[in-house]
């Protein structure tokens, strides 16, 4: 805080609405998360882009929903594989890099407004009558985040102990490349679940 104009710290809302966002994943997504599961990721996931989290958190949330219909054509099937293979890499590689910001370097507190950046704060008071203002700044020592995110890196390496056994059996429902014939013994067994055969390229009956 301080006199006149200075300096946002937008982590704030940024983590409350991840916070919600959690808490919403908790009690929808069809993933073995739990709610508390949902809001310590997302806080963890602060530390890197928000387009790249968001990928991150959509990742197991798309395995959870890949049953519920099956592609029509096995190359269709086969390219969704790829795409979902692809996809693990770089949520896996997301996460390294969350943990590797979250260690080594200085913790993004997104701080916006008149010209303050990173650990560089400034103020502006168009006059001032007497004593120069004096703004404060309550913060606490690097090493205390440092600890925060050791302690989260742990937490999640004990986690995906858990999640990834569950991403393998949802990424082989079937089989992990089937080419024509071993998609259509696949297809078969499928249809005989119950399970929603789709082609988004096919015309409606």
């Amino acid at each position: 805080g301080g006199p006149g104009w200075g300096p946002a710290i937008l982590f704030w809302q940024f983590l409350l609405a991840i916070v919600l966002v959690g808490w919403a994943l908790g009690r929808w997504a069809p993933t073995p998360l739990t709610t508390r599961d949902w809001l310590l990721l997302a806080a963890g996931l602060t530390q890197i882009p928000l387009p790249v989290a968001a990928l991150v958190v959509l990742y197991p949330v798309i395995l959870g929903l890949r049953d519920r219909a099956v592609p029509r054509r096995f190359w269709s099937y086969d390219l969704q594989q790829l795409v979902l293979l692809g996809f693990g890499l770089f949520a896996a590689g997301s996460l390294y890099a969350a943990v590797h910001a979250g260690l080594l370097f200085q913790p993004d507190m997104q701080v916006a407004g008149l010209d303050s950046y990173g650990s560089t704060l400034a103020w502006y008071v168009e006059r001032i009558a007497g004593a120069l203002p004096r703004p404060w700044v309550l913060s606490l020592p690097l090493w205390v985040w440092r600890l925060l995110m050791l302690l989260w890196a742990l937490w999640l390496a004990s986690r995906l102990l858990r999640w990834l056994p569950w991403c393998w059996n949802r990424l082989t429902l079937g089989p992990l490349l089937a080419g024509p014939k071993g998609f259509e013994a696949w297809r078969g067994a499928e249809k005989a679940k119950g399970a929603e055969i789709v082609d988004p390229g096919a015309p409606n009956e």
